[in-house]
């Protein structure tokens, strides 16, 4: 099951990030630019996904061969994901 983590959570999900990685994603995480972020495990999470609080898009974090993760996002994207683009005007959306 994928679930959305409270803000005070993110920051469980700093490590998960690549150090390289997107700077706008970084600063989600930290709290700094809006977002919100989905993960598998709400407690110890492995694989996740940060929607960009400008709507700029999406970021995919952690395990890459999170099976269970990668099975659930059709879910994730058809229940919470478009209809909550929808309610903003989002006709699509780009994930990285």
């Amino acid at each position: 099951m994928i679930v959305e983590l409270d803000n005070a959570d993110f920051s469980k999900c700093r490590e998960l990030l690549n150090e390289q990685g997107q700077l706008e994603a970084k600063a989600v995480v930290e709290r700094i630019n809006p977002g919100r972020i989905f993960v598998d495990n709400r407690d110890n999470p492995s694989s996740g996904l940060i929607w960009l609080g400008n709507n700029d898009g999406f970021v995919f974090f952690g395990s890459e061969q999170n099976e269970e993760f990668i099975n659930k996002l059709n879910d994730l994207i058809d229940n919470i994901i478009i209809p909550e683009a929808k309610k903003v005007q989002l006709k699509w959306f780009e994930g990285v």
